[in-house]
């Protein structure tokens, strides 16, 4: 009999049935070999003392935390001002990683550089741009070595949305592992939208009347952290819809 599928995260549980049944050695997939960069004037280090313009690097965090959830940890950081020569310096040397992440940069401002440097540095575009709220300019390519780049946009709900719709699933698919699955829940109160987007929104699991459903978070920018950290995970508002009623079926991730 099959004890354990191709493609599932080991877990302490599985490693126990392992050593029950005598198998000492299995193969496994290589972790890869990740770069993280964060790009702006105006971000500095979490340890720094910051100035009224300023903003502290919270996306590498999130970022390097979200990984550890998969075991990876063999992770180059890099902070990067918006200069088209430092930033052309410090990508070329990480495109020997298998994958890189960028925050910052890739919308249509004028220090947004790094889908141009990308593409002189050899990195093929796949696609810039998704119809999605938030993170909206999100950047994805090819390096010349077969790895890829997401360049994600610099705020950090945007960074969190990216890693859970795009980065997280290319890693699972790399690993062989099916796809997340979503619960439907109730959301408990309405919710409307004026674009024409995908929504993600988040959301804090509840009950009211003794029925589990989803609490909105109020979200001002997708610069207002706070609002994620009170969240139990994201919801989606469909493109198609522009009203979702009081106890309508959504779909929910956990972050």
């Amino acid at each position: 009999d099959l004890l354990i599928k191709k493609g599932t995260k080991l877990n302490p549980n599985s490693i126990s049935l392992l050593a029950v049944t005598g198998h000492a050695k299995l193969e496994v997939y290589k972790l890869p070999n990740i770069a993280i960069v964060s790009t702006g004037n105006e971000i500095v280090a979490v340890e720094s003392v910051i100035q009224p313009h300023q903003i502290r690097d919270s996306n590498v965090h999130t970022l390097k935390n979200s990984l550890l959830n998969y075991c990876i940890s063999a992770i180059q950081t890099a902070l990067i001002v918006d200069d088209k020569i430092a930033l052309t310096n410090t990508l070329s040397e990480l495109l020997n990683t298998d994958i890189i992440i960028i925050s910052g940069g890739v919308s249509k401002g004028d220090a947004d550089y790094v889908p141009e440097i990308l593409k002189h540095l050899g990195v093929i575009e796949i696609f810039h741009r998704v119809s999605i709220k938030p993170g909206n300019p999100l950047w994805f390519g090819k390096m010349p070595n077969g790895g890829v780049v997401f360049g994600l946009p610099g705020n950090p709900i945007s960074v969190q949305v990216g890693y859970k719709v795009f980065i997280e699933s290319f890693i699972r698919k790399c690993f062989d592992m099916e796809p997340i699955e979503p619960l439907f829940l109730p959301l408990l109160g309405e919710k409307s939208k004026k674009s024409n987007f995908t929504e993600y929104f988040p959301c804090k699991l509840t009950h009211e009347n003794k029925k589990s459903g989803l609490a909105i978070n109020k979200m001002n920018t997708s610069g207002d952290i706070s609002t994620t950290n009170n969240s139990d995970g994201i919801a989606i508002h469909p493109s198609e819809k522009q009203i979702i009623e009081k106890g309508e079926f959504v779909e929910f991730y956990f972050w």
